[in-house]
């Protein structure tokens, strides 16, 4: 008897949009996916897909367009993100005493959300209970880490409102999708965290980041092939609230699908790599 398996391979760090997008690529429904994402009362958005080489890897990139921006992804004051940006949705942080950080990513002083929000936009959705528990899990966690990294209780948490929804979309559609596949164990390979240093509200910070660093907790890591943020807090809180197992039993790979990162490095294909494999079921 034979049973399938989710085998994470992060390679080139994650990113909640990388989730997404490897799982769209592994065959799922994706008109699907929107139709029950657009249930999320997060505010208008869609989703496109598309085809991309990252490496010379054909992958699929999933962005989040906010209608109130006109269908683009820049930032609330008509900033476009910057092309190195990895991640997408809850980098930026407001804590008590209105103190703003962020990592390095699109900075705005527009609307933010609170945890309780997030919990009650996720809570109204369509999204099937396994996928609402999964999905809160991980915005617990980040939540929790953002806490940590900027000493301030985790309600007094607060994401600007265009990085909350692009989380919000990535971590509901992954957990979605996830729920979906049916499979009895998640694995997961070392995460690459990146290496260098990242821009934030008051200046540099080394990589990782220090809610990623917190959700990281003892996950093992790999060497960085690149200089960049390669890991973000939301593609590490989903990386922990899937709770991967660290020892890959003997298996087959019955299907793969890559999620591309936003830049092209030259030393590594920037995707992350999911796999659904079967492993003999213990008698």
């Amino acid at each position: 008897m034979r049973r399938r398996i989710l085998i994470i391979d992060p390679a080139c760090g994650a990113a909640g949009d990388m989730f997404l997008g490897a799982l769209t690529d592994l065959g799922a429904d994706f008109e699907a996916v929107c139709r029950v994402l657009a249930t999320l009362p997060a505010g208008g958005f869609h989703l496109q897909r598309e085809k991309v080489l990252r490496g010379g890897v054909a992958a699929t990139k999933v962005h989040v367009h906010l209608d109130a921006l006109g269908g683009g992804e820049e930032g609330p004051h008509g900033e476009v993100i910057p092309a190195d940006a990895q991640h997408h949705g809850g980098a930026h942080f407001h804590g008590a005493h209105g103190r703003h950080q962020h990592h390095g990513h699109h900075g705005n002083d527009g609307p933010v959300r609170g945890l309780a929000e997030i919990r009650s936009i996720i809570q109204t959705s369509a999204l099937p209970p396994a996928a609402k528990s999964l999905a809160l899990h991980a915005f617990q966690l980040l939540g929790e880490a953002e806490a940590l990294a900027h000493n301030v209780p985790v309600e007094d948490v607060h994401f600007h409102e265009v990085g909350a929804t692009d989380a919000i979309v990535d971590i509901c559609g992954t957990a979605l999708l996830v729920t979906e596949l049916g499979v009895a164990a998640v694995y997961s390979r070392p995460v690459a965290t990146g290496s260098g240093r990242v821009r934030c509200a008051h200046g540099d910070i080394a990589v990782p980041a220090p809610a990623t660093r917190h959700l990281l907790g003892d996950f093992p890591t790999r060497p960085a092939p690149v200089e960049r943020e390669l890991l973000t807090p939301t593609g590490a809180a989903l990386l922990r609230a899937l709770n991967p197992t660290l020892i890959i039993p003997a298996h087959r790979v019955v299907a793969e699908g890559f999620g591309a990162g936003t830049m092209d490095f030259a030393t590594c294909a920037n995707v992350l790599r999911l796999q659904i494999a079967e492993i003999e079921a213990a008698p």
